[in-house]
């Protein structure tokens, strides 16, 4: 599916979501209904648009491209912070994503904010270059390198 822009992007998954809430999560125990549906921080990312989604019975990395893939193949992609591996799925309404969990269930958050700050701290961290930390090799001999930073 073309995304016109993210507005057409974030409202089609928070739409999208919100409909498979009602519709097959409602008996579900997992979900905590301190929680709704938001899509957080959606940005192209490679060609794609990459963003976290948050639903009360998820956090998810999602990865959104126009390609047609198996459902339930898993893709490696490359990030400044390492490799994730994703998996295909399709929804009739956005066609084939690709989705990375990062929390399931969601009992762990007691409030959105909570949840949405956390969503963004994982985004953050997974698109920030790791600095590289100064260790001499004696600093490695006595063991003396969990203090050390960056400068």
């Amino acid at each position: 599916m073309h995304w016109q822009n993210l507005n057409h992007l974030t409202s089609t998954l928070e739409s999208c979501f919100k409909h498979i809430q009602q519709q097959r999560m409602g008996d579900v125990p997992i979900l905590n209904l301190a929680l709704r549906v938001q899509a957080v921080d959606f940005q192209l990312f490679q060609q794609a648009w990459l963003g976290v989604l948050i639903t009360p019975w998820f956090m998810n990395l999602l990865y959104l491209r126009d390609d047609a893939l198996a459902i339930g193949a898993k893709i490696t992609h490359s990030f400044p912070a390492g490799q994730f591996e994703f998996i295909v799925s399709y929804e009739k309404a956005l066609g084939f994503y690709q989705s990375c969990s990062l929390y399931s269930p969601m009992f762990a958050f007691q409030q959105q904010e909570i949840a949405v700050q956390t969503a963004q701290s994982a985004l953050q961290a997974l698109l920030e270059t790791p600095k590289p930390v100064n260790i001499s090799r004696r600093d490695v001999l006595r063991g003396q390198f969990s203090h050390r930073v960056a400068p």
